[in-house]
């Protein structure tokens, strides 16, 4: 094993056993567990979001008899609430079903990173075959080498990076 690989497997998080069963295909049980801390995350969020919408619904309700111009105010955060838990619900069913299914997919090739800067911080992606993958931390990005040849190994719906492999 090489000093990058051991570096890629400290940022990323995951072991040579962990390594080696995705090579077949196959899901640990430890990365099934942050597979569900993923899906759980989610899974409280989307409560909370039905908590605020139906804040927003009692609260536009009773305001709608004092003045219709809040009404349109409040269809606005109502939608776009709506919206927020459409994306959430769909990140939700994407992990259950990559913990359902357990099979890990398998990309080889040169990949490119990219950082997306905003001002609430910065995100950090990984290009590869035309598909981009967020990753989760500085020291994800930091660890790998922009234009060079890896295998990412990943959970297919929620598009979770499991392992990565230097070529």
């Amino acid at each position: 094993m090489t000093d990058h690989n051991t570096r890629l497997e400290y940022a990323f998080g995951f072991t040579h056993d962990d390594l080696r069963a995705n090579q077949r295909e196959r899901l640990t049980d430890n990365q099934a567990t942050i597979l569900q801390v993923q899906q759980r995350n989610y899974g409280l969020l989307l409560i909370v979001m039905c908590v605020v919408l139906t804040v927003i619904v009692v609260a536009s309700y009773a305001g709608m008899s004092i003045n219709l111009e809040n009404c349109f105010g409040a269809g606005i955060l109502i939608l776009a609430v709506l919206i927020a838990l459409i994306y959430v619900g769909k990140k939700f069913v994407d992990y259950r079903s990559d913990i359902k299914q357990a099979v890990v997919k398998r990309l080889c090739g040169e990949i490119t990173l990219d950082i997306t800067a905003s001002r609430y911080g910065a995100s950090y992606y990984l290009a590869l075959e035309g598909r981009r993958f967020r990753l989760r931390s500085k020291e994800q990005l930091l660890a790998l080498r922009d234009q060079e040849a890896y295998c990412i190994y990943y959970a297919p719906k929620s598009r979770c990076i499991l392992c990565v492999e230097a070529q």
